[in-house]
């Protein structure tokens, strides 16, 4: 099933993002310059606010390149040493060589890495399963470096070492230790979890830029503010996100709860101090379909004038949807949900939650069924 949402948000003058000339952003549509919002921007912020909820699940991610330095940490904890010893960590090396995700340097992996939370101590431990085999490993790297005749060399030799697990074993290791797809934000966003393509965790939601409803403008007083009614557009799959966490579907179906409170709180602002332009979406529509999505974007192709630029937006894309749907809705639409701050919106065949929570509720919950 997917759940697609559709936002209007008339934001005051602030900043919410800058191209690289340091203006507002800014892109053309149905010829006529429009404010625009990156997505990228509003993903941002909807993983910090996911951040700050109660989930219950294993944690948001974790980008990293000193999880063999945590791990050594961990495994040291008992000699309250400040720092974990250089045997301690060539130890850790030799555990994360198995993992299959390349050779690292000093106490940093070769690449960043997303990982759920406490994947220091699972590599520890992991470590620690054959710490006899891994010290020995430590002990013959170290000769070959020490005897090899150049730096090229001494790779190719490393690289020859036995390696203590099997391939698919190192693959389990992997998952289990860096338990990518536990963390609630790379199984939304997703996200590269190394170099190796089998271990990228494909995104379960997309974001769209949001444009303004109404042709661009700036502020009296400075370019470098934007005020706009915007346009935001976002889809979830509640398929791929439950595949991303391990078709747990009580998980899944918290975490889409707190995708959909999130992007809808979603609201990056570069200088909170100066502007303080935290708004919120005046429009929430929801539609769970079981396929496909109707990005709604063209409602304003013919950019909305007069004083109300939110009123006209809303009424323009309740319209919209309504000639969308009856020319193409061949039955994949399971429920269409939505609500105004200030008054109800004239959706036929259309239920309207009093709340955020009980939109959420209602939407995640057709979505599941």
């Amino acid at each position: 099933m997917i759940v697609e949402l559709h936002l209007l948000q008339s934001v005051p003058a602030t900043e919410l993002g800058r191209d690289e000339g340091e203006g507002p952003r800014r892109a053309t549509f149905g010829n006529v310059a429009r404010e625009q919002l990156p997505s990228r921007y509003l993903r941002r912020s909807a993983r910090a606010l996911l951040a700050e909820q109660d989930l219950a699940l294993a944690s948001a991610g974790v980008s990293t390149r000193r999880l063999i330095a945590d791990a050594a940490r961990w495994i040291d904890a008992a000699s309250c040493a400040d720092d974990p010893g250089a045997d301690t960590e060539d130890l850790v090396r030799e555990a994360f060589y198995e993992l299959g995700l390349g050779l690292a340097s000093g106490e940093l992996t070769p690449a960043v890495v997303f990982t759920a939370d406490r994947a220091g101590e699972r590599l520890a431990r992991f470590c620690l399963e054959n710490r006899e085999d891994y010290a020995d490993r430590a002990t013959r790297r170290k000769k070959i470096i020490a005897n090899a005749a150049d730096p090229e060399q001494a790779r190719q030799d490393e690289l020859a070492l036995a390696n203590v697990k099997t391939a698919a074993q190192q693959r389990e290791a992997a998952e289990r230790v860096l338990a990518p797809r536990q963390a609630i934000d790379v199984a939304l966003f997703g996200g590269t979890i190394s170099d190796e393509d089998e271990f990228t965790a494909e995104p379960a939601c997309e974001v769209a830029d949001a444009l303004s409803t109404h042709a661009a403008g700036t502020t009296a007083e400075s370019a470098e503010l934007a005020a706009a009614c915007y346009y935001r557009y976002a889809r979830l799959d509640l398929a791929k996100l439950t595949a991303n966490l391990g078709g747990d579907r009580a998980q899944a179906e918290r975490a889409a709860h707190g995708w959909l409170r999130a992007l809808v709180r979603a609201a990056p602002d570069a200088r909170p101090n100066e502007t303080a332009a935290r708004t919120l979406p005046e429009v929430v529509f929801a539609v769970v379909r079981e396929h496909g999505s109707w990005n709604l974007v063209n409602a304003f192709l013919d950019p909305i004038a007069g004083t109300d630029p939110l009123a006209g937006s809303a009424r323009r894309l309740v319209e919209y949807f309504g000639q969308v749907r009856a020319f193409y809705d061949t039955g994949e639409i399971r429920e269409v949900l939505g609500s105004s701050v200030t008054g109800e919106l004239p959706l036929e065949r259309t239920r309207q939650p009093a709340t955020l929570d009980d939109l959420a509720t209602r939407a995640i919950g057709a979505a599941l069924v």
